[in-house]
């Protein structure tokens, strides 16, 4: 792969991140800022839960990709 390629396929794994954490925070302030949480005490607790597990996925599916390109490299 060259590096030109290699660029272009890092920028569009880049952008494609951004605009899921993006969208997730639009949701979340939608949510927010329209009440709906209100009647949900314990969704509040819930949130920490799901950033927990998308943090821990994000943490080690990031190395799984590393290892994999490394691969390619040697």
């Amino acid at each position: 792969m060259k590096a030109k390629e290699y660029l272009k396929t890092l920028n569009l794994f880049f952008y494609a991140l951004l605009i899921g954490q993006l969208s997730f925070v639009i949701i979340l302030l939608a949510f927010s800022l329209s009440g709906a949480l209100q009647a949900y005490s314990t969704v509040s607790n819930m949130y920490y839960f799901i950033v927990l597990l998308i943090v821990a996925g994000a943490y080690y599916g990031g190395n799984y990709f590393y290892k994999i390109k490394l691969k390619e490299i040697r």
